[in-house]
Parts: C-alpha cells; sequence; structure tokens
C-alpha cells in the first residue's frame, strides 16, 4: 500500500472514531451533529419539535456589521422528533431559527429565535442566550430553553429562561441546551 494512501485511511479511521453519533428514532434519523464530543469549541443544542407540523431548523449568526449568515445546513424536524446540533462555544451573534426555509435573507422577518453567544462577566464565561418570540410571529408555536445538567455547568442558574432577565448567563465553561418548539 502506497504511503499517502495509509496516512489518508488512518486519518480517515481516526476521524471516524472520534465522531460523535446520538440516537434518533428509526423512523427520523438525521441528526446534524459535525464534530467530536469531546471538542472544547462545541456544545450541542437539542432540538426538539412538539408542534404538529415539521419545522426546518437551522443556526445563523449575525456579525458586528449586520449581516446575516448561515451557519449549518437547514434541516427538517417532523413532529414529535428531535436533532442534535453542534453549537459553536465561542462565537457570538447566534441564533437557531425554526424558519430555515425562508433562506439567510428571511431570517430579519418576525419569529421565535433562541438567541445566544460567548459572553464572559464578573470572571464568569459561559453562554448568554435569551428567547425572542417576537412581535408578528407565529401565535401558534411557543419556545422553551433549558440548559442541561451535563456536569460542564456550574448548575446555578434557572432551568427557565422565560422567568429571569432577558439575557443570562448561567453556566461557567459548556453546557447543552434542550430548545423544544411548542413546548
Amino acid at each position: 500500500m502506497h504511503h499517502s494512501t495509509r496516512t489518508t485511511l488512518s486519518a480517515l479511521l481516526a476521524l471516524a472514531a472520534s465522531t460523535a453519533t446520538f440516537a434518533t428514532p428509526l423512523s427520523y434519523n438525521s441528526t446534524t451533529t459535525l464534530s467530536s464530543r469531546n471538542d472544547p469549541n462545541t456544545f450541542n443544542l437539542h432540538v426538539w419539535n412538539n408542534c404538529h407540523f415539521t419545522k426546518e431548523v437551522a443556526l445563523y449568526s449575525v456579525t458586528a456589521d449586520f449581516k446575516m449568515l448561515q451557519r449549518g445546513p437547514p434541516t427538517n424536524i417532523a413532529p414529535g422528533h428531535s436533532i442534535t446540533i453542534a453549537a459553536p462555544f465561542y462565537d457570538s451573534g447566534m441564533r437557531l431559527s425554526g424558519h430555515a426555509e425562508w433562506g439567510t435573507d428571511g431570517q430579519w422577518r418576525p419569529q421565535a429565535l433562541f438567541e445566544f453567544g460567548y459572553s464572559t462577566y464578573a470572571g464568569q464565561d459561559g453562554t448568554a442566550y435569551d428567547l425572542s418570540l417576537m412581535e408578528g410571529s407565529d401565535k401558534d408555536i411557543g419556545m422553551g430553553a433549558y440548559p442541561v445538567p451535563n456536569g460542564h455547568g456550574s448548575g446555578t442558574s434557572q432551568n427557565d429562561v422565560g422567568a429571569s432577565a432577558p439575557d443570562t448567563v448561567c453556566y461557567k465553561g459548556r453546557s447543552d441546551f434542550k430548545i423544544v418548539y411548542c413546548p
């Protein structure tokens, strides 16, 4: 076997061994996770669709000069199903949209959003996040955001951001979140 072929094969095997996999129901096995579980630069958004219709979701970010960027592929979530999306821990201006079908330019329209980004305050760093339920958004879609007690966070904040200040830095370090459409 040629040296470059062996090197390529070894690299592919190492990548396959380090890639995270998540179990989803067999009827809808569509996980969008592209990084290792141990990647210190990401955390997981476990996105659940409790609505009676399919949701098309994607990650976006807003740059400092207010340009909208799509950060991952749009993914459909069937009613009663979920997906896991790896989100960047150190980025700011991030948002999870349940209207990826509108495209990047349509992300300025009124909708329900999970907004998040890296933050440091008073010696603590973590994810600042909020739920943005814009006036004029779909009246039949609510949204919930819940930090997952996965051992990474400090565990000092409330489980429901709806009862707290609009922006909340709850967890020191990385912590996953469960995001629910139509909770």
